[in-house]
């Protein structure tokens, strides 16, 4: 066995074993990870065939209140498991435990929750004559109008 301590969130995950692992765990860190779908999905990535992703994470509802933030509500514990084929949950102790079994698909739900970027170019001028008044514009909206 070896262990590899890993940051997860900012780390590159080039520098893990290309032939995969069977094991991978997250255990109390995941309502912490900002970008949860994508760090999912590169774990997931690393999962020989049959290979598990094993996630511990506090159940909010079982939380005090002043602790509540460092839980998952069950539609961020729904969210954790979906693009896997195949998921077992289990729950003890006000902790419940995911096993997602790969290779993970698209994480639909997560993804749906922040708009697609962009892209939007634009130019404008102010002017300004000699005694600070600017001058005001209007656009229509239509090209050649």
């Amino acid at each position: 066995m070896r262990w590899r301590c890993l940051d997860i969130e900012h780390d590159d995950f080039v520098g893990l074993d290309k032939d995969g692992y069977d094991l991978i765990t997250v255990r109390l860190s995941v309502a912490f990870i900002h970008d949860r779908a994508r760090v999912l999905r590169g774990l997931a990535a690393r999962l020989r065939k049959g290979g598990a992703l094993v996630i511990i994470t506090p159940v909010v509802e079982n939380m005090p209140e002043d602790r509540r933030h460092i839980g998952l509500d069950e539609d961020e514990l729904t969210t954790l498991t979906d693009g896997f084929p195949k998921a077992e949950r289990f729950d003890s102790a006000g902790l419940a435990l995911l096993v997602p079994r790969g290779p993970a698909g698209s994480f639909t739900a997560e993804e749906k929750q922040w708009p697609e970027p962009q892209a939007v170019f634009g130019a404008a001028v102010v002017v300004i004559d000699a005694s600070g008044r600017v001058l005001l514009g209007l656009h229509s909206g239509h090209a050649g109008a």
